[in-house]
């Protein structure tokens, strides 16, 4: 059986990204588990090596925080101390340790052995699997009492530089340090598109605009005209080069395909392999039926077979073809070749 439990007050350290504090009560104090009211013997968990000792995010397997640097047991309760990793959870995880926003330590123990004591398990013996920093532990007293690193960087800003105001006498103004901005959160969003703005095109090119300024400009020999039909006289025509001619891969062939109705129709089988020639058993006469009243006699009918004799023949075909072709052709010349070779094949066949 697993079970997690919350105990602990913590203590953080974002300088050496240390933190420490008591992860499991033991005697009379009761916690509040995954499997209900549980209470731990003193020197009832055990562990291995405690660098091997996970620290994790809200017993999430998923979200590693760091590792146990030691674990020490005392007569009231099981301390440890954790080294937390330079990574992006690792920092979050600082900040809301010292901010009192994710401020407990829970333990997930393996029990092996344990007795019901009323409602409330008795753990006698267990083994350590991890540790977890989680935002609502189960006992009052799971809270930060220090962040030293808060406290080193208020001493540091109280501290006067004596040592500039003995050597060098201050003439200027004195200058006030600007207090220090918090850096806002980076907040992802959608990117706001602004589309360009579009006018109505200058010239209408059509049919009927074209024909009229055309003859503007022969027979009334208007400036505008004349500029209009230039501007009309760049097409599709007179720039061929700029209008690309798409080619399908798709092959059409309307003169072979390998269809054979008639030898589809009869049955096949193995050639022999040995002999120019073998023969086919061939039906050459077949039973007939017909209507026959009652009382009336039957006609005998017969099944008759011979042999047919069949010669072997070879069908061949060579195509000659340059590497270039089949390396560089698109559709794949090769293939279409073997594909119209099958074809050929099957008509005369």
């Amino acid at each position: 059986m697993k079970l997690t439990i919350q105990a602990s007050d913590i203590q953080a350290d974002e300088g050496r990204r240390i933190i420490s504090g008591k992860i499991l009560p033991f005697g009379d104090e009761i916690g509040q588990t995954n499997v209900g009211k549980v209470k731990f013997r003193a020197g009832s968990v055990e562990w291995d090596d405690p660098k091997k000792v996970k620290f994790l995010l809200e017993h999430d397997g998923r979200k590693p925080l760091g590792r146990a640097q030691s674990i020490m047991a005392e007569e009231d309760a099981l301390y440890a101390t954790f080294k937390v990793s330079a990574t992006t959870r690792g920092n979050d995880a600082l900040i809301e340790a010292s901010e009192d926003l994710r401020s407990g330590l829970s333990v997930g123990v393996e029990v092996i052995d344990s007795k019901q004591v009323g409602n409330v398990l008795e753990v006698i013996k267990a083994r350590l699997d991890e540790v977890s920093l989680v935002s609502n532990p189960a006992f009052k007293s799971a809270e930060v009492l220090e962040v030293a690193a808060s406290e080193a960087e208020a001493e540091e800003a109280e501290q006067p530089n004596n040592e500039s105001e003995a050597l060098v006498e201050n003439t200027t103004p004195e200058t006030v340090a600007p207090e220090a901005v918090e850096t806002p959160a980076v907040e992802a969003s959608r990117p706001t598109v602004t589309a360009m703005a579009y006018t109505k095109p200058r010239l209408e090119i059509t049919k009927r605009n074209y024909l009229a300024n055309y003859l503007k400009a022969s027979v009334l020999d208007d400036e505008d005209a004349k500029l209009w039909v230039k501007a009309a006289d760049n097409e599709t025509t007179t720039a061929p080069g700029m209008i690309p001619t798409p080619q399908s891969t798709e092959v059409l062939n309307f003169l072979s395909n390998a269809d054979r109705p008639l030898i589809d129709s009869i049955s096949r089988g193995t050639m022999p392999a040995f002999g120019k020639t073998f023969e086919i058993p061939k039906i050459t006469g077949v039973p007939t039926v017909d209507q026959i009243d009652e009382n009336q006699a039957i006609a005998d009918t017969q099944l008759t077979a011979d042999y047919l004799v069949v010669t072997k023949k070879s069908f061949k075909g060579r195509m000659i073809t340059t590497v270039e072709l089949i390396d560089q052709s698109n559709p794949a010349f090769l293939d279409e070749a073997l594909r119209q070779l099958e074809f050929a094949y099957a008509k005369d066949t």
